[in-house]
């Protein structure tokens, strides 16, 4: 894409990696299926109130991660974030 463009059609632009703010919850969502990471404190209180270590969700259905890792390799996005998949982090 040349200048004159770009100028024009600024969100045409490539992208190579992510804005800081946003590089935690997609790391999150691409490793663990969600935003916020379900920490030990929180695990151990679901345990002592009766309920099951982690919630029912992407936390106990690893296919649900893959899946949304599948999703993530297929449109490409692991190359325009620079997702490395060995350290399951962005390349900065």
């Amino acid at each position: 894409m040349s200048e004159k463009e770009i100028r024009l059609y600024p969100l045409r632009k490539k992208i190579r990696g992510l804005p800081p703010a946003f590089r935690s919850p997609t790391r999150g969502i691409i490793s663990y299926g969600h935003v916020p990471r379900l920490s030990g404190f929180l695990q151990r209180t679901r345990v002592k109130i009766g309920l099951s270590k982690t919630p029912p969700t992407a936390y106990e259905v690893k296919q649900a991660v893959e899946e949304i890792q599948k999703i993530v390799k297929e449109t490409g996005l692991d190359v325009k974030i620079t997702w490395d998949w060995k350290r399951k982090r962005m390349r900065y």
